[in-house]
Parts: structure tokens; C-alpha cells; sequence
């Protein structure tokens, strides 16, 4: 498991500043898969502290950031993000990886614990 990343994570530990690469192509379009991220996405938020930031961006043929940094504690938003992601259309990775990288980039946090998961 990644540094940071575990749900179980004590108080004391550093905030955590994750962007989350969602592949929302065609290919995503069945009841095991985009479903199941979506799911698991929505249990990882519950753990997440005020200190945390989520961030969620997606690729299929365009890419877009569907969830700005927000604070972990904010379950609404995340909520309501994950729920207006349907799959569909081509895929454009590399646009996906570019435009989380940007946004971890820009809402880098020296202090904390800062990843991109795919």
C-alpha cells in the first residue's frame, strides 16, 4: 500500500492531497467496471479528514476535471461528482494523465502527502 494512502490512517498523520484518474471511456460501460470505481471511490471518501483534498479529473475522448480540490471531509461533493460519471467514447489517456498531473501540480502541497492514482 502507498504512504499516505491507507484508509486507516491516524489523526496525527499528514493531510493527504489526491487526484483521482478516472477512465470513463466505452470500454468503462459494463456493471463491473466503472460501477465498481465509482463504489469504491465512494467508501475511500467516507474515510477521508477536513485536511484531505480530493480531487477527481476524467479521459475518455476529452478530458475534464470534475471535481475541484475539496476539502475530504466534504462528502456532497464527491457524492455528486462520482454520480454524474457515465462512460462512453474513445479514450484519451495521455489527455487524462496531463490534465491530473496539472492539477496536482497546481494544488501541490509540500506539507502533505500528494498523489495521482489511476
Amino acid at each position: 500500500m502507498l504512504p499516505g494512502w491507507c484508509a486507516g490512517s491516524s489523526e496525527g498523520s499528514p493531510a493527504r492531497n489526491l487526484v483521482f484518474l478516472i477512465d470513463v471511456s466505452g470500454s468503462m460501460n459494463s456493471a463491473i467496471k466503472l460501477p465498481v470505481v465509482k463504489a469504491g471511490l465512494r467508501k475511500l471518501a467516507r474515510t477521508r479528514r477536513s485536511q484531505d483534498r480530493v480531487s477527481i479529473v476524467v479521459y475518455a475522448g476529452p478530458s475534464g476535471l470534475v471535481l475541484e480540490p475539496t476539502a475530504g471531509d466534504r462528502r456532497e461533493p464527491v457524492e455528486a461528482a462520482l454520480g454524474r460519471l457515465h462512460a462512453g467514447g474513445s479514450t484519451n489517456g495521455a489527455g487524462g494523465i496531463r490534465l491530473a498531473y496539472e492539477t496536482a501540480r497546481r494544488h501541490f502541497d509540500p506539507e502533505a502527502v500528494n498523489r495521482v492514482i489511476l
